[in-house]
């Protein structure tokens, strides 16, 4: 199979397809009679590229060196003279060729790398974007059975992926098929941020409730009760009167609810407030909307139960002005209309908010996405996150 036939998911590298894994030293060990010449390599999970997964958080392990996990998402992903291979369910650097003697094992029995190394995704999970997408890579998330597997909350080891959204002022970015702490229960201990910011989240009390299969057949995180509500002490160090941009990739769970999938706020106050809200305050009833600067907003689109891709922007959050034109708020692509339905018509003082909060009030609804950005992106750049979110959660963007 040549670089140009791989399959979706498959990274081939150097000596894999030239010869040595043919007549090197996989062809001593027993691997040669395995399903790994027989049947997965070719047909199974290993074409899909479900079990691509990150590097692991335990110290003594160095990706890239001879016996550990390959790196990152591109083709180099070993030092130098080692090959990314197969072994175990996993990715490992190993020496292969003539001379490569038995660095390559001849079974996946002797495998050295600590099993709380990191968390695979399951090899059933689903099938990724194609390989050059750099979307094809999935980091410590596991869709375990009920257990008493203990959660790392620790987010070290977690690989970026290729960005496909604008980076410039991004400061948080969360995908529930990357980056998702779980124990056994499948409850979430950390929601990891991508952004590079570091800003990851930590539930309030017990953690959502995270599955493969959460939205429309796709990984989610799924809020229902207050205590399952993902927080963290800070607006994520942009200035109090400061545009910004949110997306929100969400489906509610009850179309009546007020459930707030994403906002900043004083937790103690129901005014120094900015974020995507439907059924929001003093609500006509059933409708999308957003809240900021102590003013609610009603879309006329009515609610519903199915995946939706929001967007709000807001231009300022300056105490004193007014807040009609500020914020521009857009559904699947489409900019709605917003009507408001509480609050002075100004905006209030914002420097009291102190909290990033995913489901800020008793949420309702699968989560599938969050990006925010410390800075108001432009039609242009909203259209292209919006189109990229939407292509990982199966929404249709107008064209």
């Amino acid at each position: 199979m040549t670089s140009s036939q791989r399959a979706p998911g498959v990274r081939v590298v150097g000596a894999i397809v030239r010869g040595s894994f043919a007549m090197g030293s996989f062809a001593m060990g027993s691997l040669v009679t395995g399903s790994l010449l027989t049947g997965s390599l070719v047909t199974g999970s290993l074409v899909t590229g479900s079990f691509v997964i990150g590097c692991g958080s335990t110290p003594s392990i160095v990706c890239g060196d001879l016996g550990a996990p390959c790196c990152g998402a591109t083709a180099e992903r070993c030092q130098a003279g080692l090959l990314c291979l197969p072994e175990g369910g996993m990715e490992v650097c190993r020496r292969v060729g003539p001379d490569a003697g038995l660095d390559a094992p001849s079974s996946t029995a002797d495998a050295f790398v600590p099993v709380d190394a990191f968390t695979p995704l399951p090899v059933d999970a689903f099938s990724p974007p194609p390989v050059d997408s750099g979307l094809d890579a999935f980091a410590s998330v596991t869709d375990a059975a009920p257990s008493t597997l203990p959660c790392t909350a620790s987010c070290d080891g977690v690989v970026p992926p290729i960005a496909d959204v604008p980076t410039t002022g991004l400061v948080l970015w969360l995908r529930a098929d990357r980056g998702v702490r779980v124990g056994g229960d499948s409850r979430v201990c950390s929601w990891c941020d991508l952004s590079g910011e570091h800003h990851d989240m930590t539930p309030v009390s017990s953690g959502p409730l995270w599955s493969r299969t959460a939205l429309s057949g796709r990984p989610g995180v799924t809020l229902e009760a207050a205590g399952e509500i993902l927080e963290r002490p800070d607006v994520l160090g942009i200035a109090p009167a400061a545009g910004r941009t949110m997306f929100v990739v969400v489906a509610l769970t009850d179309a009546a609810a007020r459930s707030c999938p994403l906002a900043q706020l004083e937790r103690v106050s129901d005014r120094a407030w900015v974020g995507i809200d439907p059924n929001t305050w003093a609500t006509a009833g059933g409708r999308f909307g957003v809240y900021y600067g102590g003013n609610s907003f009603d879309a006329t689109t009515a609610t519903d139960l199915l995946p939706h891709v929001h967007a709000l922007a807001v231009d300022t959050l300056e105490t004193g002005l007014s807040a009609g034109g500020v914020g521009h708020f857009e559904l699947d692509g489409v900019a709605m209309t917003i009507a408001q339905t509480a609050g002075d018509g100004l905006l209030t003082d914002f420097s009291r908010a102190d909290v990033t909060s995913i489901g800020c009030l008793t949420p309702h609804m699968t989560i599938a996405e969050v990006v925010v950005y410390a800075r108001v992106l432009d039609a242009a750049e909203r259209r292209t996150v919006s189109r990229a979110l939407a292509s990982r959660s199966g929404v249709t963007i107008a064209p």
